[in-house]
This record gives structure tokens, sequence and C-alpha cells, in this order.
């Protein structure tokens, strides 16, 4: 079961990777329930291994510390991804402001059309040409922006693949068995 939950959230942060400007609510919700579906398949088989070989005077303790794992872990991650998006987001658009020249005829047009809708609009030439900028610098943010998103969401799909592999295997790190006991600490 988890194989099948890590390999389904997989697909779909594969999904997510090939969204675009265009793309609408109901494009993102096929990803998301596949998504949810996966997660599903993945959390509740994880709980049930990690908390079954766990003696009964021992659980609330592996509770705390399982709850604990989990936090640190999604925090990681979080923080991890975050960054991911950040850097990347900032790499893809000085690529695509190296491409945008103020010497270049379709940036002088858009330039030009853009301050004329603003001084339509009541403000005054200096203004315009200010606002103007800011409106070019915000139409280069948003494809570097969908670029670093699909980037970080094909590796997470990448990263996930392999576990959906790796937990078909019923053996340990050392390829030994995993046996209960192993596991749970004696006094």
């Amino acid at each position: 079961m988890l194989a099948f939950g890590f390999a389904v959230a997989s697909l779909a942060l594969f999904g997510y990777s090939h969204m675009n400007l265009q793309s609408g609510a109901w494009d993102i919700l096929a990803h998301q329930i596949n998504q949810g579906i996966g997660m599903s398949f993945i959390f509740v088989p994880l709980t049930i291994l990690t908390m079954d070989p766990i003696p009964k005077q021992l659980t609330g303790y592996a509770t705390s510390l399982y709850s604990v794992m989990r936090n640190i872990g999604s925090s990681i991650g979080v923080s991890f991804v975050t960054t991911s998006i950040a850097r990347r987001s900032q790499f893809n658009q000085s690529v695509l402001a190296a491409h945008l020249t103020p010497y270049g005829l379709t940036t002088q047009q858009m330039l030009r059309r853009t301050q004329a809708c603003v001084l339509r609009g009541g403000s005054d030439p200096a203004t315009a040409h200010h606002r103007a900028l800011g409106l070019l610098y915000g139409t280069l943010q948003q494809p570097a922006s969908l670029l670093s998103y699909m980037t970080v969401f094909r590796m997470m799909g990448y990263l996930s693949w392999p576990s959906s592999r790796s937990c078909c295997s019923s053996a340990g790190p050392l390829g030994r068995p995993l046996r209960a006991a192993s596991i749970v600490s004696r006094k």
C-alpha cells in the first residue's frame, strides 16, 4: 500500500509540474485528488507499520516520538521546498531578464502601450513611466515563478518515485528482515 501511495503521489507531483499560466481550478483539482489519494495510502499504513510492533505500555512514548519526528520532517521539507522555489525563481528571473532589454523593439512597444494606458487613467508622465516599468517587471515575474514551481514539483516527483520502489522490499537498512524485537528497546 505504501508503494502504491508513493507512486500515486509522485504522479500527482509530475502532473503539477505540467501546469501553465492558463491552468484553471479544474486542472489543479484532478492532481489534488490524486495527491490526496496517494497521501492517504502513505500516512495510514506508515502509522500502522510504525506503531504495530510497539508494546502497549510504550504506546504513549512511541506516539509522541512519532509525532515529533513527523513535525520535524515536515518543517524541514517545507523549508527545503520554500528555499528551492525562491532560488529557482531568482535564477529564472535573471535568465528571463537577460532577454528583456530596454533597446528591444518589443520591450519599447510594450512600455509605450502600458504607459499610454496608465496616462489615460490620470497619472502624470513620470508616474506612468514608473508604473509601466513595474507592470513589465510583474509580467516578467509570473513566468519566472511558474518555472520555479514546475521545477520544484518535478524534483519532488523524482524524489518520491524511488520511495515507491523501496517500499516493496521488507528488508531493513542492512538487508536483514525487520523484526519487532529489533525496533523496540528492551528494559
